[in-house]
């Protein structure tokens, strides 16, 4: 499973790694309410739990397009990452 690699701004939550399995986007990140994941087209994927620390995202909505991760935290803190471009 590579690595994405994309960097991240935060408002106190981390995102760990970023990394591409096939037709999903695996997130690791700090205790998190919600992982979120939105972009270019209507509507997002989104996992809510208490403290997740991991999600997996499917991608098929955003193939041909960009997505970004986003994760909040029980406080409503977010941390998202820069655009990934999704190519099929």
């Amino acid at each position: 499973m590579p690595s994405i690699g994309a960097g991240h701004t935060s408002q106190g939550p981390t995102i760990g790694d970023i990394a591409r399995d096939g037709r999903f986007l695996t997130v690791r990140c700090s205790p998190a309410a919600q992982v979120i994941l939105l972009g270019n087209v209507g509507g997002a994927t989104h996992l809510a739990g208490t403290a997740l620390t991991a999600a997996d995202l499917p991608l098929e909505r955003f193939d041909g397009g960009w997505c970004r991760v986003a994760v909040r935290d029980a406080r409503g803190r977010q941390a998202w990452s820069n655009p990934l471009w999704m190519d099929g």
